[in-house]
């Protein structure tokens, strides 16, 4: 059946189905979706161009025409253009030059990750030169051209479905995207010149007849890459409306997309990967399907989905306006019109509060986005977000207060159990304090280019929670880079606010295997009167266990002594770490040191940063207690040393 161990565990815990099984093993071996074989149309390679330039010149419109000279900042796009020009372009939040003559697989990690030049190939960069055009009268020339010679040259370098960039859906999806709303954003395809508009479109056809006939479909649970398969094919089926294959692509992506939607997001909204990145990533792919749909007028009924989507991007903000980062992320955006970090997902939300009339989904004054495709921003202020969130499904609860920010993964590892972009996050925190981080997750590092540094950072110590016996919460295949079987069964017990006090818990089952047979259970406390943060881990288990409790700060670490006092609560003997803004305290029996730690803030680059780790020998049952405070808010004298 072509079923392997990793997707035969998850058949037999009951995450996944013997119809996804059947499902995937019909469609490998070429049963199902025969259908998007290419016809014999019997056309002249011109003629499929000039049909295909002659639909592109009429596509539908998402974008604006209003003139935003005046509400956005020009001298910004004049000199991010002027950049791109001279081809220094920014990968991975590193400006690199390319040269005179872009190669486009260059390897740009420099370790044999294809992500280097895949990101460099989806031309995101395009985008932002194409928005300079339109907003920089005396650069529309010189950017129209650029985009010509860079497009031409991607072009003279690749092939429709072969090597590296012509034979990965995903990236031919993605490209394609950018492509559209690049020439959209230059002025439309009457802009340029008919040669270049007829070579571009003929590969437009192809691509998408590449892509109706390798739908990423064959895995027993396929993710994110379906999706973002669909949209690029829907996007192109309407954009290439009256040219050959045209109203092929958009009717089977169209039936397709739907289905897909319903079956990867959740019923509370979140994406169904357990990967706060991917949620923003595949919001992006079903918004931009949504607004092609709504440009010709019709449905592809997956709105009230991406209402929810938004919902949850909402709920899950920091108090800086990111996303916590649990689980994969690999830097990866669509709206690209805007330079901003990959997590910054606030302004994201602007663009949901205008499509669904919804103001409460609004968390930004920045909607730069909003007004390339909307015109106009919300007359309303930026919402408050809730003092307390939960997405059952997405694995996640949230805690607020006028300071504090803290965020709890519990829950499915995702994709049915698979966890193709899971990490072993069960009962890991992050915590924002007064707006600037304090408690971070360990991030992705890259995949195929460093599988070293790829399970490192999805193992268990990687994350701010509890490590027993030295073992990881769910093993890893270490030679499976996108597989992360569920064995913890994470699950959340309580949400309550009170007001002045709220908290939440959680559970799970991963070390049940251990002979200590351990049931790691979590609660975080925020007293909204005090703004503190209580953590309570309780091992309930027999026998002696080795436990070890991480946090990993966003700052460095001092060592602190014999606290006594703190504000409103005597806490004596308490022993800790200072870092910025903050203090972290136990009155545990574990001992407590600081180290340095590995993590990625940024795909394709790791740095150290401070870890803290609470390590012993505990008697189960067990009950560890920590505390978060503000530096003003202990008494300690001289105590703290640096």
């Amino acid at each position: 059946m072509g079923i392997d161990a990793i997707q035969l565990s998850a058949l037999l815990r009951g995450h996944t189905s013997i119809a996804d099984v059947a499902r995937a093993s019909l469609r490998r071996w070429g049963r199902l979706g025969r259908a998007s074989a290419r016809p014999n149309t019997g056309q002249a390679d011109a003629e499929i161009s000039a049909a295909a330039a002659d639909a592109l010149s009429r596509a539908p419109r998402i974008f604006t025409t209003n003139d935003l000279s005046g509400c956005l900042p020009v001298d910004r796009y004049r000199q991010r253009a002027q950049a791109i020009l001279d081809h220094r372009i920014e990968i991975f939040g590193r400006e690199q030059f390319l040269g005179s003559d872009i190669d486009w697989h260059l390897d740009l990690l420099e370790n044999g990750d294809p992500k280097g030049p895949w990101e460099l190939g989806r031309m995101a960069h395009l985008q932002e030169l194409a928005c300079a055009s339109r907003l920089c009268p005396s650069l529309a020339a010189d950017a129209r051209a650029e985009i010509v010679a860079q497009i031409e040259s991607f072009l003279d370098q690749t092939r429709s479905g072969e090597g590296l960039h012509g034979s990965a859906s995903l990236e031919v999806a993605v490209r394609n995207i950018s492509w559209l709303l690049t020439l959209e954003l230059a002025g439309g395809a009457s802009r340029f010149p008919r040669p270049f508009v007829e070579r571009i479109g003929r590969r437009m056809v192809d691509d998408g007849w590449f892509l109706a006939q390798h739908l990423e479909d064959r895995g027993v649970v396929p993710g994110n890459h379906l999706i973002g398969d669909l949209a690029g094919l829907y996007l192109l089926g309407v954009a290439l409306d009256g040219a050959p294959g045209g109203d092929h692509f958009r009717r089977l992506a169209r039936t397709r997309l739907s289905r897909e939607a319903s079956r990867q997001i959740l019923a509370d909204g979140a994406h169904f990967e357990g990967s706060t990145s991917y949620h923003r990533f595949t919001l992006e792919l079903l918004l931009l399907a949504e607004l092609y749909a709504r440009a010709r007028n019709e449905s592809l009924g997956i709105s009230s989905l991406l209402h929810r989507m938004f919902v949850v991007l909402r709920g899950q903000l920091t108090s800086a306006g990111e996303d916590p980062r649990f689980g994969d992320g690999d830097d990866a955006r669509v709206l690209t019109m805007v330079p901003r970090s990959p997590h910054e997902h606030a302004p994201l939300t602007v663009l949901g509060a205008l499509l669904f009339d919804d103001p409460d989904l609004a968390a930004s004054l920045d909607g730069e986005e909003a007004l390339w495709i909307f015109g106009r921003l919300p007359t309303a202020p930026p919402s408050n977000p809730s003092s307390a969130a939960r997405f059952v499904q997405g694995g996640l609860q949230i805690l607020r207060s006028p300071r504090w920010y803290v965020a709890m993964r519990s829950g499915s590892y995702g994709q049915k159990g698979i966890g193709g972009h899971a990490h072993n996050d069960q009962l890991s925190i992050v915590a924002n304090l007064d707006g600037a981080p304090l408690i971070v997750d360990g991030g992705t590092g890259s995949y195929s280019g460093d599988p070293l540094l790829r399970n490192l950072l999805r193992g268990t110590g990687a994350h701010s929670t509890a490590i027993l016996g030295g073992q990881e919460q769910s093993p890893i295949h270490f030679e499976r880079l996108f597989a992360l079987p569920d064995r913890a069964g994470g699950r959340m017990l309580a949400l309550e606010d009170l007001g002045n006090r709220a908290l939440i818990s959680a559970e799970h089952g991963g070390y049940l295997r251990l002979p200590s047979k351990v049931t790691h259970r979590r609660r975080v406390c925020l007293d909204r009167d005090l703004e503190q943060i209580k953590i309570i881990d309780e091992f309930d288990g027999v026998g002696i266990e080795a436990v070890e409790i991480r946090f990993h700060l966003a700052g460095p670490t001092f060592p602190l002594y014999s606290a006594n006092l703190l504000k409103q609560n005597e806490l004596f003997g308490a022993r800790g770490v200072a870092c910025t803004g903050a203090i972290l305290l136990t009155q545990s029996p574990l001992e407590i040191h600081s180290k340095k730690s590995v993590r990625s803030a940024v795909y394709g680059q790791s740095s150290l940063g401070s870890l803290v780790r609470l390590c012993g020998v505990l008697r189960l049952p067990a009950r560890v207690e920590c505390w978060l405070i503000p530096q003003e808010g202990i008494a300690v004298g001289d105590d703290i040393r640096s």
